[in-house]
């Protein structure tokens, strides 16, 4: 019986290392951008509006959209999305604000100085994280194959 306890331990020991390098390959701290395979833009339009976002511009022709600011309450932040779509993938990076107050509503909040690029960082504490959180469950909305990468 102990012998059995042991061989079950070292298995579970070694699913968790190759399950953890397989997460670790995944999504790497820096990782800025999330590709989404297979979509198209009907697909990504009507994937945003129903996780509560508001389309801001969108130009079909060059595959392009923006997102009006979607806040997150838990964290005092406010993310605004940006989707391209070329050659059949979805592009998607964001920028977020910490702070949520009244000033996030005016025009042109995100296009002054204090707007920082959504970025993965191993910290769950982080805000960063939260709202990169957000891009990725609305990343795995649109079709659960997606890759982690960084923009130069």
């Amino acid at each position: 019986m102990a012998t059995n306890n042991r061989t079950m331990k070292k298995i579970l020991l070694l699913l968790c290392l190759v399950c953890g390098l397989q997460i670790g390959k995944c999504q790497t701290s820096g990782d800025n951008e999330i590709i989404v395979d297979s979509t198209n833009f009907r697909q990504v339009i009507e994937t945003l509006l129903d996780d509560g976002y508001v389309i801001d511009k969108y130009d079909s022709t060059l595959g392009y959209i923006s997102t009006q600011i979607k806040t997150i309450p838990k964290h005092n932040a406010s993310v605004k999305i940006r989707v391209h779509i070329k050659n059949g993938n979805a592009y998607i990076t964001g920028v977020y604000r910490v702070g949520i107050a009244q000033y996030s509503l005016v025009p042109g909040f995100f296009d002054r100085a204090g707007s920082y690029p959504v970025v993965y960082y191993r910290s769950a504490l982080s805000t960063s994280r939260a709202c990169w959180n957000e891009i990725k469950n609305l990343a795995l909305h649109i079709n659960s194959k997606i890759e982690f990468t960084k923009l130069q």
